[in-house]
């Protein structure tokens, strides 16, 4: 199927066995909405309206494509569990509101003992291989993982989710979930997932945003990291960010669990503080869906006349389960 062009869109939702992760009935689905986010620790959550009320249980959406001269498409878009029904009541007529949350929220309910810490030294993706054993889906991690440098130490509160998403961010590798509800613990990707331009792929609807925040850009930046603290400033004078130019400091504080690859924390801060001083360009944008394209993917976009022209990388999404599966998405410039 061509993605990029038109098709009739149905929805069906289907409760699935956590035992065989296959799916069994079918429930009757009138409207809803899939919400996608890389940042947040669940990564994706829906929203669905039934005609029945049922118990709490996993379940799992589904769009039914079909395109003229093509075949018919079944396109898992997501899975998880589902609450117990809200409903509402239109005098004879009533609708019952599903909450669904991601298959992640079985890992993000156990709290993890008190002094757990993720040691230095070991493989952090065998780890988050342990933290996510509980959950019903199958959970692969796709290579030979880095190695942590320090202690990630989990705080008293902290869930299993929580401690996996500390040692994926050390990483800076993803989680993602796909529609069928399997998990992957991974690289960031560094290839296109799709392009979408005026001429071959005109998926991007008219009205689109186009933000770039120059005036928060620092040029001081403070990283903690358990006791120890790392501090640089940008003095040069040649710097169109730095103190000299702007003629005033701009400060930034952040923290993080650990580091891997043997970066210090000094050279992790000055890294981090370059990052932070490349703006960044975010366009938010409705379009088609694409199965391919998920928080985290990198898409090529360009659109001369409106001088967008460039690789950005998905940060959230939201999917109506309406026609053409209406997909509302923020990404980020990556050059």
């Amino acid at each position: 199927m061509d993605w990029t062009k038109g098709f009739t869109a149905q929805y069906i939702v289907t409760t699935v066995d956590p035992h065989t992760w296959g799916d069994t009935g079918e429930i009757d689905i009138t409207s809803g909405t899939i919400d996608r986010d890389a940042e947040t620790d669940l990564i994706e959550s829906a929203e669905v309206t039934v005609r029945e009320r049922i118990a709490e249980q996993w379940v799992r959406i589904y769009l039914i494509a079909k395109q003229s001269g093509a075949d018919t498409v079944r396109e898992a878009l997501f899975t998880g569990i589902a609450t117990t029904p809200k409903r509402s009541i239109f005098g004879e007529r009533e609708e019952n509101s599903l909450e669904c949350y991601s298959v992640l929220k079985v890992a993000d309910d156990i709290l993890l003992p008190l002094g757990y810490f993720a040691g230095a030294g070991v493989r952090g993706g065998e780890i988050v291989r342990r933290l996510l054993s509980d959950l019903p889906c199958p959970v692969t991690i796709t290579e030979r993982s880095p190695y942590l440098l320090n202690n990630i130490v989990a705080g008293q509160n902290d869930s299993k989710l929580k401690m996996a998403r500390q040692i994926v961010d050390a990483m800076n590798w993803q989680i993602r979930i796909t529609g069928s509800g399997e998990v992957f613990v991974e690289p960031k990707p560094s290839t296109i997932a799709a392009s979408f331009d005026s001429q071959n792929a005109d998926v991007i609807e008219p009205q689109v945003t186009d933000d770039q925040d120059l005036f928060g850009i620092p040029n001081a930046l403070r990283v903690t990291m358990s006791e120890r603290t790392a501090t640089v400033r940008d003095d040069n004078p040649e710097s169109e960010w730095g103190t000299v130019k702007r003629g005033r400091e701009i400060w930034k504080a952040e923290s993080v669990s650990g580091l891997t690859d043997n970066e210090t924390l000094g050279a992790y801060t000055m890294r981090r503080l370059k990052e932070l001083q490349s703006p960044a360009r975010t366009l938010t944008y409705s379009r088609r869906f694409d199965p391919n394209v998920v928080p985290g993917s990198l898409v090529n976009i360009v659109y001369p006349r409106q001088d967008i022209s460039g690789t950005f990388r998905v940060k959230n999404q939201r999917i109506e389960l309406s026609f053409n599966a209406r997909t509302e998405e923020e990404a980020v410039n990556e050059s």
